[in-house]
């Protein structure tokens, strides 16, 4: 799978407010069958929320660091 950068929205967590609508990341994934802070997965990182690298992924807070305009 090829990345592409321009599809993660700016800011620093993983969805765009569009008319008061939350738009996911296309790489941000919700796990329903996970617990609620292990129940995320971001395709881009290929990192889970249960990853201690990734503790606040599954409130849809980065863990990129890509167009948040401090990148990493």
């Amino acid at each position: 799978m090829i990345k592409d950068k321009n599809l993660i929205p700016k800011g620093f967590y993983c969805y765009t407010l569009i008319s008061g609508k939350c738009i996911a990341c296309p790489y941000w994934e919700h796990l329903k069958h996970m617990t609620e802070h292990e129940s995320a997965y971001c395709h881009y990182l290929e990192m889970g929320a249960w990853n201690s690298e990734a503790f606040l992924l599954w409130d849809m807070v980065k863990e990129c660091g890509i167009n948040t305009g401090e990148e990493i």
